[in-house]
């Protein structure tokens, strides 16, 4: 019975004092970025920097200076800027102590944690053994490599040495294709950032009995190239085919425009030649005229154009023919034809046909 009222009056407490425990941790960190804003300092939680540069002011008005504490040692006296000693990998504790602006003293803490710094990574090498990646890193730190495609994704392991090198070899088989490949390090439990991602090709290989690597020679003849080969590049590679018809489309478009361009070139030409045979001028000083002109200029008879004799123009008119009747014709002749106007013969024909 007491248990069970005790219990019951802790529980109370504890709802009781609860929101005062809020406010009070809610007060602290309001207190803490007071405290980092007096002395205008900013230090991230986690860096891969062991000796990291930091800058603060001293807020105090006779300017005494600024005292820190590293991982809960002695103080001591520190001026901006100041950079921080090689820290170990992990964390540590940095304690500001310093007067305010009312020569109150003032603390101030601030965890940082020291991480490894991201591995380097070189060009690997493909031999008969398999793929070998090397690269240097925090000596006694463990790497993690990751290699990774569409098809496939390896992750190995190994030791950095003490002279800070790594060599780690995937010798299991890797299908064909384009890797990626990046790596972190990782010590005392702290992990690095990955390494800048770098890109592996991994082709197809044959190794002969010497360890000599060998590639298949590339070649290509047009009786190799079937149907199935055009139907799988053009459904593989359209902006290949769009490409192709448009430059197809532009050299048709180009050859017609020149062929075109020559022909009328040469129309003008033989225009021109025939111009200069049958239009020539008048006289020196008189310019050929052309059929706009001619039509304006009423001095010209379009016609009956002037007759050209021996290469020179003249402005004489042909003469008219007289065009004779057969009445007029047979006035002329009636002497020698003794018909009448009708046709008929006369008396005079008549009696002379007689007499003979």
């Amino acid at each position: 019975m007491k248990l069970k009222k005790i219990s019951q009056l802790l529980l109370l407490c504890f709802v009781f004092f609860l929101p005062f425990a809020s406010f009070a941790q809610d007060n602290k960190e309001e207190t803490r970025s007071s405290l980092e804003e007096m002395l205008d300092l900013d230090i991230p939680n986690i860096t891969d920097n062991p000796s990291l540069l930091i800058n603060f002011t001293d807020p105090s008005k006779e300017k005494g200076g600024v005292e820190l504490s590293l991982d809960e040692k002695e103080y001591n006296k520190i001026q901006s800027p100041f950079t921080l000693p090689a820290l170990s990998i992990g964390s540590h504790s940095l304690t500001f102590r310093f007067l305010d602006q009312y020569d109150v003293s003032q603390t101030l803490t601030k965890i940082l944690i020291i991480t490894p710094r991201p591995p380097a990574l070189n060009t690997p090498n493909i031999n008969s053994e398999g793929i070998i990646f090397t690269g240097r890193a925090l000596a006694g730190s463990e790497i993690t490599l990751i290699l990774n495609s569409n098809n496939k994704m390896v992750v190995k392991q190994t030791e950095v040495d003490q002279d800070g090198v790594w060599t780690l070899t995937i010798a299991e088989d890797i299908p064909q294709g384009l890797y990626t490949f990046s790596a972190f390090a990782k010590k005392y439990g702290y992990s690095s950032e990955l390494a800048e991602p770098l890109t592996l090709d991994v082709s197809e290989r044959k190794i002969d009995n010497g360890g000599i690597e060998k590639n298949t020679p590339i070649y290509f003849t047009f009786k190799d190239f079937t149907k199935d080969d055009l139907r799988n590049l053009t459904s593989d590679h359209i902006d290949l085919l769009v490409l192709s018809i448009g430059l197809f489309l532009i050299g048709l478009l180009v050859g017609f425009l020149l062929l075109s361009f020559s022909k009328k070139k040469e129309e003008n030409r033989v225009v021109n030649e025939v111009e200069k045979k049958f239009v020539k001028p008048t006289s020196k000083d008189e310019k050929n005229l052309t059929l706009l002109e001619k039509l304006k200029d009423k001095t010209v008879n379009i016609e009956n154009p002037p007759v050209v004799k021996d290469e020179v123009r003249t402005n004489e008119l042909p003469k008219e023919k007289k065009i004779i009747s057969k009445v007029d014709f047979l006035k002329s002749f009636k002497s020698h034809d003794p018909d009448d106007e009708k046709g008929k013969e006369t008396e005079d024909e008549k009696e002379e046909k007689k007499s003979k």
